[in-house]
């Protein structure tokens, strides 16, 4: 063995630990997103329209409703009611704009008391929600609940509310760690992956990023060579991203 074959060999080591300690980092991260995505896949709230609810409500599907918001008893003016639902084993929700005028104070229970506009894209409904809601199911009950306040985060086309929200974000931060401070990804740059990750769909890139990245190996890599995907058409992609799943919910 030579004197430079003897040098290298601690720094090949020194690069093997190296290489087992990101390795090890990505595993926990890894696990982490998977029951992050079966999280948000069991708690984040489906986006539906109200018509979708007021058909529910009139084939007996839906027995009971949670209303956060509104407008209190006797009052007028508007104000944006978030109403929600469970369907099967998930919830659903929307948004509702209540306005009620003086007129609209006395207490009326059919369904012609109630109309519905639609104002940058949330209806509008003339008078009482649950009025409306109770029209259209007598025996329905309904749920009054404070506004949810804190975090919330859009994943997937689903909102995610309570301590999920926070943990997300911390999932996405210890991503961008990765790819700052570990080996430099395959398939995309760093600017490529960092992209995809602040996207709606950031959740699921964040398991691609581990699996295809190359920091656990799981799959063969790409030739030496090969074309990764740069931030500039990543921009492009977070845009499509953005305008298909929503920035928000």
């Amino acid at each position: 063995m030579t004197t430079t074959e003897v040098g290298t060999v601690p720094v090949r080591r020194g690069l093997e630990r190296r290489r087992r300690w990101w390795a090890g980092v990505a595993w926990v991260l890894l696990l982490a997103h998977l029951v992050a995505v079966a999280a948000v896949l069991l708690t984040g709230q489906r986006p539906a329209p109200l018509g979708e609810l007021r058909e529910r409500l009139e084939s007996g599907e839906v027995g009971s409703v949670v209303l956060r918001g509104g407008l209190p008893p006797g009052s007028t003016g508007f104000s944006v009611v978030e109403v929600s639902w469970r369907d099967g084993l998930f919830e659903r929700v929307t948004e509702v704009k209540e306005q009620r005028s003086r007129s609209d104070r006395a207490p009326r229970t059919d369904r012609a008391w109630s109309s519905t506009l639609v104002d940058s894209g949330v209806p509008v409904v003339r008078g009482s929600l649950e009025q409306d809601l109770l029209a259209r199911q007598p025996g329905l009950e309904v749920i009054r609940a404070d506004p949810e306040s804190g975090a919330h985060a859009a994943v997937l086309g689903l909102r995610v509310n309570g301590p999920l929200a926070p943990a997300l974000l911390g999932l996405v931060l210890a991503d961008l760690l990765l790819l700052a401070l570990g080996p430099e990804p395959v398939r995309a740059t760093r600017w490529g992956w960092a992209w995809l990750l602040f996207s709606p769909a950031g959740l699921i890139v964040g398991v691609a990023l581990l699996l295809l990245g190359g920091h656990l190996r799981l799959v063969p890599r790409p030739a030496p060579g090969s074309r990764r995907l740069t931030g500039g058409w990543a921009f492009l992609l977070f845009l499509v991203l953005v305008q298909v799943l929503g920035s928000d919910v």
